[in-house]
């Protein structure tokens, strides 16, 4: 944590070797494109600016974005900001990502190489540099196979217009059938891994956490307050109307379990002094494995806000009524729903009855 004067700063994974900011700077809202605005996706670019030229004089070195977002304008932004700001490039670790289409044209879109070569070449002109520290492969498309997207990233990082290749949104044993296909080959691995991970949503801890922990690769959570769930956003007693109004951003629906958690974020965040999004950012980083943390503000007061859960370390306390009331957030899947996730709680491994314990 944050608690002096002086940055600190989080190694990514120790395949890479980068010191990362521990909170990441999702860019998603620079522009104000209409198909991502429609969405409530966006925001004013003075404001923008004024984020992140604040974040780096804070010693932010992580900005994440990717060539869809604001179909584009995220990453021409990000480039403008840092020409006009003569901010050194070296001193930024700078990940975008391919998958996603930036046209309606069918090789527009996917994670074939012939859209990576040419979302790449796009990416790096919109950023006005000539390489990137991280590139992901936002979603995996179903149709390529996982070794040949090693290959081709390997042949980009070789030309040095890529640093180290990363992957989000992916079954995990698809990544870690990529790693061990590269570990074997001299190939360059994932390094870094993106997924969904909060207070309402845990369900990365059953597969993509132990498979990151096993393989040497950094997780980084996004939609780290849950579209606004555990912000204190949404009330329990409002009328239909109002309810409708507020969800309807994202399509977010509450459910008794969310505001459960919620209601627990906030007795927490009343009684230590600090705003929900705080606590619920805190918990993130207080857990092992996790380098950074995506935070992506629309408004500088949510990017303040996001930075100050830098400044205090919840205690081991609150983690664990936080880490129990979020027990079962989902529930757990197929198999370890069936075998545990764990020694302690493995079933199969102790008779009936129970009278020793496997740490």
């Amino acid at each position: 944590m944050i608690s002096s004067e002086i940055p600190v700063y989080r190694i990514l994974s120790k395949s890479s070797g980068l010191r990362v900011f521990p909170i990441s700077l999702g860019c998603v809202h620079f522009g104000n494109h209409p198909s991502f605005t429609q969405y409530g996706v966006g925001g004013n670019l003075e404001e923008q600016e004024k984020i992140f030229v604040d974040y780096v004089k804070r010693g932010g070195n992580f900005v994440d974005t990717s060539c869809n977002y604001q179909v584009g304008q995220s990453e021409e932004n990000i480039g403008k900001f840092i020409k006009k700001h003569q901010i050194d490039r070296k001193d930024l670790i700078i990940s975008t990502k391919f998958t996603a289409p930036m046209e309606t044209k069918p090789n527009k879109s996917g994670n074939h190489k012939k859209n990576l070569i040419q979302s790449l070449e796009g990416s790096l002109q919109r950023l006005q540099t000539d390489y990137v520290d991280l590139l992901y492969v936002h979603v995996y498309d179903f149709t390529t196979d996982i070794r040949t997207i090693i290959r081709n990233l390997d042949e980009v990082i070789k030309s040095g217009k890529v640093l180290h290749a990363a992957i989000s949104d992916c079954p995990a044993w698809l990544v870690a059938r990529a790693n061990t296909y590269a570990e074997l080959h001299a190939l360059s691995p994932f390094v870094a891994y993106q997924g969904r991970y909060s207070l309402v949503d845990r369900s990365v801890e059953q597969e993509v956490l132990p498979m990151c922990k096993e393989l040497d690769i950094g997780f980084l959570p996004w939609e780290i307050v849950a579209q606004g769930k555990l912000t204190g956003r949404f009330k329990r007693k409002e009328n239909e109307d109002t309810k409708e109004d507020q969800h309807k951003r994202m399509g977010v629906e509450m459910s008794e379990s969310d505001f459960q958690i919620q209601d627990k974020v906030i007795e927490i965040a009343k009684e230590i002094g600090r705003s929900p999004s705080q606590v619920a950012i805190n918990w993130l980083l207080s857990k092992p494995g996790i380098p950074s943390v995506i935070m992506g503000p629309r408004t500088f007061e949510q990017y303040q806000d996001n930075m100050g859960a830098l400044e205090f370390k919840l205690s081991n306390e609150h983690i664990a009524q936080l880490d129990e009331i979020s027990k079962d957030s989902p529930n757990t899947i197929f198999p370890h729903n069936f075998i545990g996730n764990n020694p302690q709680n493995c079933s199969w491994l102790y008779m009936p009855e129970k009278k020793y314990q496997i740490e």
